[in-house]
């Protein structure tokens, strides 16, 4: 089997920053061997990417280019890019000049360039800067990459281990953003009243502390705060909450695709949120057709629409797995992913 060389740095104290990556490595496992460069990252986003005993990392990027033009010249090679928004500006143009010329020096003996993800912001402007990104690009076809779901939707329980046991509401809200208004708290107060749930307030990044506190208080209910620096313990600990929830509320994207690959179903019902172009690409568009309105025009969330979303949800979540390249298992008892 080929070597797989990719970039995964990222930050610590937020689980979105180790959740996609964490998807998109178990893709590339699957088609050589990893060996991954994390540049500084703490230990805690480490744990968060799931990496094996079989996966090789290293924290100095010289280390990393040296190993990948050895791998290079001698054999098939796989190098590939982060998964997420790629950073635009001239230290960064340096870095994907060097994939460049690894994917250059691959190719002719049988290796190949890997990017698949959200891509570049091009408002840059400057030509000579997003050269090397253009050319990354051609060399990694990513034109075949339009449309590719979030990383994330990898992950998860698979819907047909889905419980039905979810007495549940989870809510995650941003920190950076005003606290919700009286009107939306009355309204999330009465629809989870309504269908029978218990609100469980979660926090995706150390970022929330504040706001999550403050909900939890207002709100009742239940309250799991960010009580250590692992992302793996601090993800499982959401996952296990979103494997009892009917929904998940909130505007973080990574925290409703999480819920929803875990059988909650995402509402971004919120007064600022961005979270709908993730889930329109998916086919689920309720989750973002009301973010940002009053909560007037909110739909009334009873049981029958809850199951019609969960329904849609199921098979979105399935679609997108499939075009992720996830196959789920399909014996009984076998153990989960």
């Amino acid at each position: 089997m080929s070597a797989v060389y990719v970039c995964a740095p990222g930050r610590s104290g937020n689980i979105a920053s180790s959740m996609s990556r964490r998807g998109y490595l178990d893709y590339l496992r699957e088609r050589g061997h990893l060996v991954v460069w994390t540049g500084s990252s703490s230990p805690d986003y480490v744990a968060g990417l799931g990496l094996d005993d079989t996966d090789v990392r290293t924290g100095s990027f010289r280390v990393w280019f040296g190993r990948a033009v050895v791998g290079a010249v001698s054999g098939p090679t796989r190098i590939a890019v982060d998964t997420g928004r790629v950073e635009v500006g001239v230290r960064h143009s340096m870095h994907m000049w060097m994939l460049a010329l690894l994917m250059v020096i691959a190719l002719p003996r049988g290796g190949r360039g890997i990017w698949r993800g959200r891509g570049v912001d091009a408002s840059s402007g400057n030509p000579v800067v997003l050269l090397p990104y253009r050319i990354v690009s051609a060399l990694c076809r990513r034109s075949m990459d339009d449309g590719l779901p979030n990383w994330a939707f990898r992950l998860g329980t698979p819907t047909s281990r889905w419980g039905t046991d979810r007495p549940l509401a989870a809510l995650v809200l941003r920190g950076d953003r005003p606290r919700p208004s009286d009107e939306w708290m009355a309204w999330f107060t009465a629809t989870t009243s309504n269908l029978g749930l218990e609100p469980a307030v979660l926090v995706h990044s150390t970022d929330d502390y504040l706001s999550s506190q403050h909900l939890s208080r207002a709100l009742g209910g239940q309250y799991r705060a960010w009580f250590v620096g692992n992302h793996a313990d601090q993800e499982q600990t959401v996952r296990d909450v979103y494997a009892r929830s009917a929904i998940v509320v909130g505007d973080r994207v990574h925290a409703l695709v999480a819920g929803a690959t875990e059988g909650a179903v995402p509402l971004g019902w919120v007064e600022s949120g961005s979270v709908g172009t993730t889930f329109d690409a998916v086919g689920m568009p309720w989750v973002g057709r009301w973010e940002g309105d009053a909560v007037e025009r909110f739909p009334a969330l009873d049981l029958a629409l809850l199951a019609e979303y969960r329904g849609v949800m199921t098979e979105a979540v399935d679609r997108c797995r499939a075009v992720l390249g996830r196959v789920d298992p399909v014996e009984v008892g076998h153990d989960e992913y």
